[in-house]
């Protein structure tokens, strides 16, 4: 078990770059990043490829919405589906959403 996992819903095309980045340098190692993605179907075998690319060490699990609920994003989906799947003993959330980019942990 790691001792956080980070949340990052991700709901616009861009911005993998600058949360990989971030990530990669990190000085703390001890953690894993779930990525509810509102854009999953469109750009799963691309994600791959880039973390791969990239070669992102941690853990990182590239996930659909649960129970997504129509043509309407919903930040409240997005941070369900990431706690669910959490496996950190602490939890971050990156909330992309947020006019200040606000970092919320449980």
């Amino acid at each position: 078990m790691k001792s956080v996992t980070v949340i990052a819903p991700m709901f616009r095309p861009g911005g993998w770059d600058v949360l990989l980045y971030g990530l990669m340098r990190q000085t703390h190692t001890e953690f894993d990043v779930v990525v509810p993605d509102e854009r999953y179907a469109k750009r799963h075998v691309q994600v791959v490829e880039y973390v791969r690319r990239l070669e992102f060490s941690r853990p990182l699990y590239h996930v659909p919405l649960w129970r997504h609920t129509g043509p309407w994003n919903h930040p409240a989906t997005a941070i369900n589906t990431g706690l669910i799947l959490a496996t950190g003993e602490r939890r971050l959330i990156r909330a992309w959403f947020s006019r200040q980019g606000k970092l919320y942990f449980f």
